[in-house]
């Protein structure tokens, strides 16, 4: 199975003549919800001297990063989380979790020290992914602790570092092009060796999955097996592609997330014969 450019984000001048207000309501809690599921509160801590003080505002877009875990058992994961409207409206990472206002109850605290913490728990199940961290002063950076929890409750924890996305094509299909190498794994542990080569149009040119133990190659893919492209450029998730091997069987990649430096591309996935699991892959040689 087939097992986040810093932009760079100043205050407005309005922002800044409004630092005076934000400082006389350092003290008290001033809480925004929505109808969709999602929440969210700011209040509390304000800033001392020149120290900058910070508004939800602040949180809203899109920030892309990685969850890396404290143990070297568990491989990084690719994270995003979107901010609308005053609100947490969705998050996803590779490992296969993801949340949003169908789903979850997205809620966060964020506070006029730049200190977030982010709940994401599942209506149904046990998924669910707690994020504690501070942003730095360019408004650009969050960085902290994670906890992210799966379907069957297994647990993993380190520490997360979130950058903010500069929007649409923040990822363009040319950040797909070469090759791609690494397994595809699922819940019991097994695994399969996975290669395979995209063109600058995120076109599949050739691809094979091995065996682990054996090296026999059991797949072979070939041009036009599937055809990779962002369904969302500025968080590089892609959704929903089916890849044909030349034997028949099919990957179908629920979504894959791509990082910023292009040197992870990951997501859950199910294989016709070999069934569910997630992909993680690297660039190849």
């Amino acid at each position: 199975m087939i097992v986040l450019q810093l932009f760079t984000h100043m205050h407005t001048s309005i922002h800044n003549l409004g630092a005076k207000a934000l400082l006389l309501l350092a003290g008290l809690a001033v809480s925004v919800s929505c109808s969709g599921g999602g929440s969210g509160s700011v209040g509390g801590g304000g800033g001392t001297g020149n120290d900058p003080i910070y508004a939800w505002e602040d949180l809203t877009g899109d920030w892309i990063g990685q969850l890396t875990p404290a143990s070297g058992l568990n491989r990084a994961r690719n994270v995003y989380l979107r901010w609308v409207d005053e609100r947490l409206t969705e998050a996803a990472e590779s490992g296969g979790n993801q949340w949003n206002t169908t789903n979850a109850h997205p809620v966060f605290k964020f506070t006029t020290r730049g200190a977030l913490t982010a709940d994401l728990k599942a209506d149904v199940g046990t998924s669910r992914m707690v994020i504690q961290a501070t942003m730095d002063e360019s408004f650009s950076t969050i960085s902290g602790t994670f906890t992210v929890t799966d379907s069957v409750g297994t647990k993993v924890s380190g520490t997360v570092v979130l950058s903010r996305s500069s929007g649409p094509d923040q990822f363009v299909t040319a950040d797909l092009e070469g090759r791609w190498d690494g397994l595809g794994r699922n819940g019991s542990g097994k695994f399969r060796f996975l290669k395979f080569e995209l063109d600058e149009f995120g076109g599949v040119v050739d691809g094979l999955m091995r065996h682990p133990v054996t090296e026999v190659k059991i797949r072979d893919y070939s041009i036009g097996a599937a055809t990779y492209n962002f369904t969302d450029s500025s968080i590089g998730r892609i959704d929903n592609v089916v890849m044909t091997s030349d034997q028949g069987q099919t990957i179908t990649f629920e979504f894959l997330l791509l990082n910023v430096d292009s040197t992870l591309l990951a997501g859950p996935g199910i294989e016709s014969d070999l069934g569910a699991g997630v992909a993680e892959l690297v660039p190849g040689l």
